[in-house]
């Protein structure tokens, strides 16, 4: 009898011919008791090519599933953003005395566009000065500051602040305008004692707060709108046809 986990034959002991030492016997290695001297196993599936894929291989599989997701968000849906220059690879505390003043940010005049996003990377474009886009321009890596428009059913508040570390995978530079693609590596959370920023590593399996806020901006783009009924709704009253330029106005005698 085979097992159907493994292209090896099952050997059954001798003198155990009972449907459970058969069944026990077929079953995988994870599933079985188990023993003082057995190391636990992972149950693996041969590709089926019949080749072996390394480690690297099957982690870029991996984060290419995941991201396939990619979703161009709306104008409106950044708030505020801050950009720093930044050392590969991030620290695991940044207190907010070292992190000092962005090199460019909105509050600064700067204007950033999220041409794509995902729970992995981000493609962004920088108009700033041309002394804040050299700094950044020459940095292996970027901290990333977003505050994004909530768009989740669960969310409590109508913001989500987001905080990265990013290595730069692309980089193209035109006057007054710098294109990047980012790659997120950490993901930076607040401390709840003192002034600083603790990160976490994300650049394996993506940011899961990114990833959620994707995931519902895509599920409120794809939602079909509602059809209009034939009644009057007030949120579209001035583009009734009888209200438009075009429509004669009515005498104040006239009766309604």
């Amino acid at each position: 009898m085979k097992n159907r986990f493994s292209t090896r034959p099952t050997l059954v002991p001798d003198g155990e011919c009972s449907m459970y030492s058969l069944m026990k016997a077929s079953c995988p290695v994870s599933y079985q008791p188990r023993r003082e001297s057995q190391r636990a196993r992972l149950l693996t599936f041969p590709p089926r090519d019949g080749k072996k894929n390394s480690a690297r291989e099957d982690d870029m599989d991996a984060q290419e599933r995941r991201a396939e997701l990619r979703v161009r968000p709306p104008g409106d849906a950044l708030a505020a953003f801050a950009l720093w220059p930044a050392a590969d690879p991030a620290p695991a505390r940044l207190s907010v005395p070292a992190l000092g003043r962005p090199a460019a940010s909105r509050r600064d005049g700067c204007r950033l566009t999220l041409l794509d996003a995902s729970s992995i990377g981000l493609g962004v474009e920088l108009a700033a000065p041309e002394s804040a886009l050299a700094v950044l321009a020459a940095a292996p890596a970027w901290l990333v500051y977003l505050t994004l428009r909530e768009c989740r059913p669960e969310a409590e508040g109508e913001l989500l602040s987001l905080f990265y570390h990013a290595a730069v995978a692309r980089l193209r530079s035109s006057p007054g305008v710098l294109s990047a693609g980012l790659r997120l590596t950490r993901q930076g959370r607040g401390c709840p004692f003192d002034k600083a920023i603790d990160f976490v590593n994300v650049s394996r399996f993506g940011s899961p707060d990114l990833a959620a806020w994707l995931d519902a901006l895509a599920r409120a783009t794809a939602r079909p709108a509602p059809v209009a009924g034939p009644g009057l709704h007030l949120d579209r009253l001035l583009e009734e046809p009888a209200l438009s330029a075009d429509a004669p106005i009515v005498p104040k005698d006239a009766s309604l």
